[in-house]
């Protein structure tokens, strides 16, 4: 299991998403209060590292199909560059730490981030499979990220 792969299979590029944490911060005019930027970085950092850990779920659950796509046969868990019991540690880890990084800041953001997780559970089990139901998960993620940064 190689950094580069690790760092692959965490999509990294896609925390940008995560951005819309500061928004409330942002249009509340208040993102250069030191506790209210503070607060959104840590936010930032609980919902990436839930976000990763969700990509490993869905890694190891589309796996199998994976390998016989021209281009996810590279994503590292389909691939073999890291097996499925490291996966499955990776986003145990990445779980753990971000519902705790959550804890940290209040319970509402633990519900948020939880939410979050939960709801992508069942997006990479089945409901993707759905046109309008998977679209409307997605829409929701990114309205998740708004309330949790609004708190």
């Amino acid at each position: 299991m190689s950094i580069k792969s690790v760092w692959q299979l965490l999509r990294i590029e896609h925390w940008v998403k995560n951005l819309f944490i500061f928004i409330p911060a942002f249009f509340a005019a208040r993102f250069s209060e030191a506790l209210i930027l503070e607060r959104a970085i840590i936010g930032f950092i609980a919902f990436s590292l839930v976000a990763s850990a969700v990509y490993v779920l869905n890694d190891l659950v589309d796996a199998p199909q994976d390998r016989n796509h021209p281009d996810k046969c590279r994503r590292p868990i389909a691939s073999g560059a890291i097996s499925r019991q490291e996966g499955i540690f990776l986003l145990v880890g990445l779980l753990l730490l971000g519902t705790l990084t959550s804890v940290f800041l209040c319970p509402e953001m633990l519900l948020y981030t939880l939410l979050y997780f939960v709801i992508n559970v069942a997006y990479s089990f089945s409901l993707k499979h759905f046109a309008l139901i998977d679209i409307s998960l997605i829409g929701l993620g990114f309205l998740l990220r708004v309330l949790a940064g609004g708190l």
